[in-house]
Formats: C-alpha cells, structure tokens, sequence
C-alpha cells in the first residue's frame, strides 16, 4: 500500500546535476531546474510503489512520471513533461529535451496529467491505423487514458454515428458479449487501455481481418488456438516533436485533461488511496506549490 511506503522528507532544493551524475542517455543534453506546480497520479506507478521500485530504484525514492511546473534555471517559463522524472517533489531537475512550453490557453493544473495519457492514446490510435469513418472498440474503466483515446478517436473518425457503451460490469463475460453484438458489424480496430487476454482471444469475432488490437497484455499465436488477429503494445517514448503536437492538439481544443480530484501535496496518501481502490473515474492531481 502507499501508505506503507510513502513519506514526506524535507531536503535542499537540488542543482543542476554534475556530468558524472547524468545518465548516460542525458548527457550530451542540457538540464532545467524545474519548481514543480502540480503531478499526475497514475495507476502504473502502483506497481512500483508496491513491487518494483524496491528492486529498481536507488531510496529514497519518489514516485510518479508527469508533471507541470515552472522553470527555475533556463528560459521556457512554462513547462509539462512526462519520462522518468519522478516529480513528486517540490523541485526536480529534469532534461530540457523532455520540456515543452505550454500555451496560454491551458492550464497548469490540467497539463500535469496530460502527457503520459495523451501520448498513449495518440500512439495507440496511430499505430491501430485508425483513419476517418472507422468504427473503433476502445475498452476500459472510466481513467485518463480511456478518456483520451475516445477524444482522439472521434477527432480522427469524424461523422455524426452515436457512441455505444457497454457496462462490463453487467456482463459475465465480455468478450462473449463483444462476439455477440458485433459478429456481423466488426471493428476496424480495438485499443484496449486495459489489456485483457480474453478479449484479443476472442477477437476474430469482433475485429475484422487484417486489422489490429492494440495495447492488450500478451497475444496466443495463432498455432496455440489463438485468435489469429494483430497485436501491438504501446511503447512510451514520447520525442519532443510528439510532445509539441499534443500541446498543439490542446491548444487548438481538441483535447482536455478530465480531473477527477485534486489533492494538496502533504494530502497525497488521499490521492492514493482513491487511485489503488480502483474508485477514481478521471486523472488524479497533486497540488505541490501549496
């Protein structure tokens, strides 16, 4: 649980790291000191909270991979980022090239949460091949992701067809149901923002030939009784051109971050708790500039 593992420390404001200090990925790049405004809880980090970081991670550590801030050292005033940062802190020196200037016309609070779920919808509608007029299956909970893979789907798709929602929670099995419904209306593609085996198994019912599932957990190849359809993971390594497209995309309207609560900083074991119970309907934010 977070609470078993989470503490509030209090350190210096730390400088820009030395060249020995760097990654060797980062160090041919300039740093920024960034004075962090509000981080974006994510259900991801859970597993490093629970299992992963006590292998991975040097402690202390700190958790969570996005956020929006201010600069401290450097000359962008307004920043969002999303990689391996671990911005649950009130400063943190990151590397410029995982900045990008935010537009007037979006708010701190919401770009905090942006960037991870942005870029993961906008990947995996990309590498589905979705393309004006498809019909496209999105599954998952209410959370960030979901909610900004279906605002990217409808400003590719386009055109004046009803959603369709299916409660999950009404239904034994939902792959069942997915075959039932859409045996002879099949989809052009499915993003699956959750990753469930059951339905990629069963989606030759649903899925047209040819096309692909993106984004479930692992695929049975068709020799092992598999379903005989494409299958793609999304990796997240978002480039700064990815980055300034999706400010792009906000800014011109197309694309908002959903909040579903707000926490102060020295309240984030809250936000947790809201996060590991499975109850949270939209994207968590921690207000750190308290």
């Amino acid at each position: 649980m977070p609470r078993d593992v989470l503490r509030l420390d209090s350190i210096d404001v730390p400088s820009l790291p030395s060249a020995i200090a760097i990654r060797k990925t980062y160090q041919r790049q300039s740093w920024v000191l960034m004075k962090v405004s509000h981080a974006a809880l994510n259900p991801g980090n859970l597993y490093f909270i629970a299992i992963i970081q006590i292998f991975t991670h040097a402690k202390p550590s700190v958790p969570e991979i996005e956020f929006s801030g201010y600069l401290v050292v450097g000359s962008i005033p307004m920043a969002l980022s999303a990689a391996e940062i671990r911005p649950l802190a009130t400063h943190i020196a990151v590397p410029a090239e995982l900045v990008v200037k935010l537009p007037d016309c979006v708010s701190i609070r919401g770009a905090a949460g942006l960037t991870l779920n942005g870029m993961t919808a906008t990947r995996m509608a990309r590498d589905a091949g979705v393309q004006p007029g498809h019909r496209v299956l999105i599954n998952g909970e209410s959370c960030g992701v979901v909610t900004m893979a279906v605002q990217v789907v409808r400003n590719i798709v386009g055109g004046l067809d009803s959603d369709e929602i299916i409660d999950y929670t009404k239904h034994d099995n939902l792959a069942r149901e997915l075959s039932r419904r859409f045996t002879t209306q099949q989809f052009d593609s499915v993003l699956d923002c959750v990753g469930i085996q059951m339905l990629y198994n069963a989606s030759a019912a649903f899925l047209k030939l040819g096309k692909l599932m993106c984004n479930s957990i692992w695929p049975t190849p068709t020799w092992l009784s598999g379903a005989g359809r494409k299958w793609k993971a999304v990796h997240m390594d978002a480039t700064r051109d990815e980055r300034q497209e999706l400010v792009r995309i906000v800014a011109d309207r197309k694309l908002k971050v959903v909040v579903d609560s707000v926490w102060g900083f020295k309240n984030v074991l809250g936000g947790y708790h809201i996060l590991w119970s499975g109850r949270a309907r939209e994207q968590i934010i921690v207000k750190i500039d308290e």
